[in-house]
């Protein structure tokens, strides 16, 4: 009777294991708030999705991102205007550098106080595959940053947003692909 009872607990185990990989998959198809919608609200003013596109090296995706702004254009002036509301919204591919690239550090140390730069130091060197950044510049209130959706800190200005898209957009460097891609939807 020894060997039935082996049989029926090995039978039990594969019974729960096929329940807990069909809840998982039911779990993993449930539908789940797109990282990059078409439009979101920005402290009560609702932003157009510009453009995304592809941030790449080597062949390689680093991230997404894409571009929110009050109407559509393809104007960089207008995108570059203090008075225009602006939101980015990245989401990381693979595991970045455990530290902050040069060129952001020098805009970030610029623009926060030092405790603000080390947590945002800190911040970057833990950032994970799928992670998502969200930067929202609205004039007068400064630049927020969010991770996850997880408040981290504002801003005083907009020197944050304005290197990011100086650049996607402006630099000689910038991948032409993804200049198209932010800017091409109007």
């Amino acid at each position: 009777m020894e060997p039935e009872l082996q049989c029926s607990g090995l039978r039990l185990n594969v019974i729960v294991a096929g329940l807990l990989a069909t809840l998982a998959a039911a779990k993993a198809d449930e539908p789940k708030a797109p990282v990059f919608p078409p439009s979101i609200d920005a402290d009560g003013q609702r932003l157009i999705q510009n453009g995304l596109g592809k941030r790449q090296a080597f062949f390689v995706d680093l991230y997404t991102c894409a571009l929110y702004l009050p109407r559509p254009s393809s104007e960089i002036d207008y995108v570059l205007d203090e008075s225009t509301p602006v939101s980015i919204v990245i989401q990381v591919h693979g595991r970045p550098p455990d530290t902050i690239p040069q060129d952001w550090a020098q805009t970030l140390k610029a623009e926060l106080s030092d405790r603000l730069f080390a947590r945002a130091r800190k911040v970057y060197g833990d950032l994970q595959s799928n992670d998502v950044i969200h930067l929202l510049d609205a004039p007068g209130l400064g630049t927020s940053v969010r991770l996850n959706g997880d408040f981290l800190f504002t801003g005083p200005g907009r020197d944050l947003v304005d290197a990011l898209i100086t650049e996607w957009l402006i630099e000689p460097s910038a991948p032409h692909k993804l200049q198209q891609s932010l800017l091409g939807n109007p």
